[in-house]
């Protein structure tokens, strides 16, 4: 709407503020899940034996929201009230 142009700038940045946070979020506790929790000592190789499973996971999981953009965008015009 006119003149809200600020607001809706600071929620836009808001959200992706709170969508970044929780993919750092996330992507922390699938490594967890996944055991790799490398320390940096001699023989940690063992730790990264997961480490496709969570590329895999990152590649794929920007690629859900695709699917349901037809699900969660209204089939409306703009101008509609």
């Amino acid at each position: 709407p006119k003149g809200c142009e600020a607001t809706m700038f600071a929620l836009l940045a808001g959200m992706g503020n709170l969508g970044a946070n929780l993919g750092n979020y996330f992507g922390a506790f699938l490594l967890q899940l996944l055991g790799v929790q490398p320390t940096g000592a001699a023989g940690d190789e063992e730790q990264f034996q997961n480490l496709w499973v969570a590329a895999v996971v990152s590649a794929i999981a920007p690629c859900i929201p695709l699917i349901l953009v037809f699900r969660l965008i209204p089939n409306i015009s703009q101008k509609d009230p």
